[in-house]
């Protein structure tokens, strides 16, 4: 049994090593799961926001009018990467006829 003081409260040195590496691998494992629903959280809110865009852009009408050439890479491994720059016509909010 652990040694306890005046206030309640457990002192981890009086514990023993089997007891202390318990308390740690506890620990360590529910800091493991609040991360790991932290990531799985964000996650659910990038695809969600990443599907409103693509619905949107996949209903937009654009026109390629150029390829810009940017150098990709470090100096003495050079690669181009062209950009296709687009065109969007300007969409007009309806008008409430009165």
């Amino acid at each position: 049994m652990p040694q306890l003081w005046d206030d309640g409260l457990t002192l981890l040195a009086a514990t023993s090593p089997a007891d202390q590496l318990a308390l740690i691998v506890g620990a360590g494992g529910l800091l493991s799961l609040v991360i790991g629903i932290a990531f799985v959280a964000i996650a659910r809110i990038t695809r969600r926001r990443r599907a409103a865009f693509a619905a949107g852009a996949a209903t937009a009408s654009a026109e390629v009018v150029d390829n810009q050439w940017r150098n990709i890479g470090y100096t003495s491994e050079v690669s181009l990467l062209a950009f296709p720059m687009l065109r969007y016509p300007c969409r007009t909010a309806p008008s409430s006829s009165s």
